[in-house]
């Protein structure tokens, strides 16, 4: 029996080739440029899950990259939210937006979450934490 070709490569452990990216259609690497404002070479990033470059050279084109786990390594390594890194990248609801800090919303937000998404009538609140 043949296979398509693309369940073929998935089988085999080729991904479909396209990494998971924000809400905004942007790659990890783009947002983290963005977030610490500056180039992050690949041996930084593949220091950040402390792997070899050449393992992160064949990871950050698979399909499921990155993972949970490794959002939250690269928030712990560049000093960013977690949490609004996850939430960015659909691995965990938006509802849990409420959960983050001045500076996770902030990060949120900034990445390409739109808008703040706090309502208008926590205008006081918004105001006081500094995100409008």
């Amino acid at each position: 029996m043949k296979l398509p070709l693309a369940e073929a490569f998935h089988r085999i452990g080729y991904g479909s080739g396209v990494p998971r990216t924000n809400q905004d259609g942007k790659n990890i690497k783009l947002v983290l440029e963005w977030l610490c404002r500056r180039h992050l070479p690949l041996i930084e990033l593949a220091a950040a899950l402390d792997i070899p470059p050449t393992n992160y050279s064949r990871r950050k084109d698979r399909d499921d990259f990155p993972n949970y786990d490794e959002l939250g390594r690269f928030a712990g390594y560049f000093g960013l939210s977690a949490l609004a890194l996850q939430i960015a990248f659909g691995l965990r609801d938006k509802d849990e937006l409420i959960l983050l800090d001045a500076d996770g919303m902030r990060q949120y937000v900034e990445q390409g979450g739109g808008e703040n998404p706090v309502p208008k009538t926590a205008g006081r609140r918004v105001r006081r934490l500094g995100l409008e």
